[in-house]
């Protein structure tokens, strides 16, 4: 099985939770990007600890998933594989900023 630490609240909360829609957790980071485009600085730092947690709980969901339905022979390419596309994405989305 693949090694995930219990640090960061993201993966506390995945971990101890049933499998929770990912569109619900993206929810987190909207209202991350929301409170962060306000012009108040304590409410800016609370959007990047959203942000972070919304991220942080998709990645940790997904590789625990990957840890426990995948075969023990495919895991470590499937949650490479999960990585390089969120890598992706957000190469693209920092690609794109400059034209929005």
């Amino acid at each position: 099985r693949l090694l995930m630490y219990p640090g960061p609240p993201s993966v506390k909360c995945v971990r101890r939770a049933p499998v929770i829609q990912p569109l619900f957790l993206l929810g987190f980071s909207a209202l991350g990007v929301a409170a962060g485009c306000s012009s108040i600085g304590v409410v800016s730092w609370l959007g990047g600890f959203l942000v972070a947690f919304g991220n942080g709980s998709i990645y940790s969901q997904a590789a625990y998933h990957i840890d426990h339905h995948v075969p023990r022979a495919f895991s470590l390419l499937a949650l490479s594989f999960w990585l390089f596309c969120g890598d992706a994405g957000s190469v693209v989305g920092s690609n794109l900023i400059s034209e929005i």
